[in-house]
């Protein structure tokens, strides 16, 4: 519907008509309708433009506060609930549905003496351009409803996310209906009660995250599409998360064949493999397969995760090879010693093991190690990440940090790791002997992710290193700073965040341990880097919208003053499609 005339006036134009005594709320309608009045408790739907100061308003300085009409999204509230200003919930009333108006209303019917900063100031009186596009009997609360309301309305939700994806394009859309649709089935209700979920309500919470999964891959959110199809996952498998604790939660989701789960798989290993989890998506896919022998989709994914991980393994390979085949990339003499290349210098990966209250975690964190500036110490490290020097004459012990343990974590400070001969943090190895000198102290612990070597003191560098999650400038001049994170910082500071032992070690409670290590090609690093970026910014963007109000929510509606087969195709789910690149 249009705005308002700009200069308030319209074909049919009455005088103010005084809605308080006191003078301090008044309303002008600029255009009528023969539509009803509404009723308090009733949700309105309404268009507005606020001003401050009427006297500006009528003198053309129209300078809108918030404008719905800019926004494109007309604003929602329940009448006579306190959820608007006094002057809303005092106007309304007077206005039939289709008609549009002007309210004037003084501080009293606003935001009184404090206003509301800093757009509206103390005392301000506000003009509301406004128009009423509807009033309904307002939805009742999920609290409010029976189980039979709430699964009607997760069907309807869920049919009209169907209706959305099959258009081929409007997959946000869609994708918003199944969450709506999970929201209906209120799985917390279970949890509180320690009630089994209903067949019927499992089924529907199930079906839609694992459509909104598939919404999530068409638009190549693959980090929204893993969390999905995990949350299906865990309900199929008998893990719900909205139940943790409860006597029921491991009861199996009852269902008469293995489609949800291997839908579930298949659509988080797409996801995973996306993401750069070859591994993990590999394990789903694989487990996908064995339900489901015959599923075509499952195996050209699993083909192409293979292929994929035997490319990614020769690129190491094949990194780590031109690392050292480079004469020129470990200098006799450090360069760049007050700024390492960001674009010339090798990738290392290391991926650590954990538990976490469940099944073991295996994450990974990636570090741009600086051969330019610590030529010597990066050739250690890197060494000692491929495991390519064999088995150590001195000690009789493998160099190679996989499977070593975390020997340390101190919060706030850093994660210390590498002692290839004892795995305790007593003893190391180098690839030069038992030490090597120090190279140089120029490189500073400056910022979290700084990869620096832990030493028994001055040129007792050997295998053992440590990764900083915060500035450490007591370590400036007493350890050699060789490198730094680029992916993975997060991991880093879990890790840190860990129990320890109750003496002063420092030693985790349960142990962290390098899985896997390695030297990084570029491109793939560059990725792990593109991803993070990504994850981090969905990351960001959901805090934003789950906890924060949004910055376009209209002003006027805070709380007033406080003196007032292949998986089976069918209509119950979106088809499970091949993956595309």
């Amino acid at each position: 519907m249009a705005a308002p005339e700009e200069d308030g006036s319209s074909p049919t134009t009455t005088d103010y008509e005084l809605l308080a005594a006191d003078g301090g709320l008044k309303l002008k309608k600029t255009r009528t309708s023969e539509g009803r009045f509404p009723k308090a408790g009733e949700e309105l739907t309404v268009n507005y433009r606020g001003y401050v100061n009427d006297d500006e308003y009528y003198l053309g300085k129209r300078d809108a506060f918030d404008d719905s009409y800019d926004r494109g999204q007309p604003f929602t509230f329940v009448l006579g609930r306190g959820q608007v200003i006094p002057g809303w919930d005092g106007a309304f009333p007077k206005l039939r549905v289709g008609e549009a108006g002007i309210i004037e209303c003084n501080s009293d019917y606003a935001y009184g003496e404090e206003g509301h900063p800093p757009k509206i100031p103390p005392c301000a009186k506000l003009v509301f351009e406004v128009e009423l596009l509807e009033a309904k009997p307002k939805p009742k609360e999920l609290f409010e409803m029976t189980e039979a309301e709430k699964l009607e309305e997760a069907a309807k939700a869920k049919a009209k996310g169907l209706e959305l994806f099959k258009t081929g394009e409007k997959f946000h859309e869609a994708k918003e209906q199944f969450y709506l649709a999970c929201h209906f089935c209120d799985a917390g209700h279970y949890t509180r009660e320690d009630k089994p979920m209903p067949e019927e309500v499992a089924s529907t919470f199930v079906s839609c995250q694992l459509n909104a999964s598939q919404c999530a891959l068409k638009t190549k959110d693959w980090p929204e599409a893993a969390r999905t199809a995990t949350a299906a996952l865990k309900v199929v498998e008998g893990d719900d998360p909205h139940a943790k604790k409860s006597k029921s939660s491991k009861k199996k989701l009852p269902v008469d064949d293995d489609g949800p789960r291997v839908r579930g798989l298949y659509r988080r290993g797409v996801a995973r493999g996306h993401m750069g989890l070859l591994a993990e998506a590999r394990e789903d896919l694989q487990q996908a397969a064995r339900l489901d022998p015959k599923n075509r989709a499952v195996r050209v994914e699993l083909q192409r995760i293979k292929e994929r991980a035997l490319a990614q393994k020769k690129s190491q390979q094949s990194a780590f090879k031109a690392v050292f085949d480079r004469v020129d990339l470990f200098p006799e003499k450090p360069r760049n010693v007050k700024n390492p290349s960001a674009t010339d210098n090798p990738y290392a990966f290391l991926t650590f093991r954990y538990d976490d209250d469940g099944p073991p975690i295996e994450k990974k964190v990636v570090l741009r190690v600086f051969a330019d500036a610590c030529p010597r110490t990066a050739r250690n490290f890197l060494s000692l990440c491929a495991g390519d020097r064999g088995v150590s004459k001195n000690s009789a012990k493998k160099l190679h940090y996989k499977n070593c343990k975390v020997v340390r974590v101190v919060k706030d400070f850093m994660i210390q790791a590498g002692d290839v001969v004892c795995d305790d943090g007593t003893s190391g190895e180098s690839i030069y002997g038992r030490f090597f000198d120090d190279e140089h102290f120029k490189l500073k612990h400056d910022k979290p992710g700084v990869l620096s070597m832990a030493n028994k003191g001055p040129n007792t560098n050997a295998s053992q290193f440590f990764i900083t999650v915060d500035e450490a400038p007591h370590c400036d001049g007493k350890s050699v700073a060789f490198g730094c994170v680029v992916a993975g910082m997060d991991v880093v500071h879990e890790i840190a965040n860990r129990d320890t032992e109750s003496d002063e070690s420092d030693k985790p409670k349960s142990d962290v341990l390098i899985v896997d290590c390695g030297a990084l090609s570029k491109d793939d690093a560059e990725l792990a880097m593109v991803l993070e970026e990504e994850s981090k910014r969905f990351t960001e963007k959901q805090q934003v919208k789950d906890d924060e109000p949004s910055a376009a929510e209209p002003l006027p509606p805070p709380p007033a003053p406080a003196a007032a087969s292949e998986a089976k195709d069918d209509d119950d789910d979106v088809p499970m499609e091949e993956a595309t690149n």
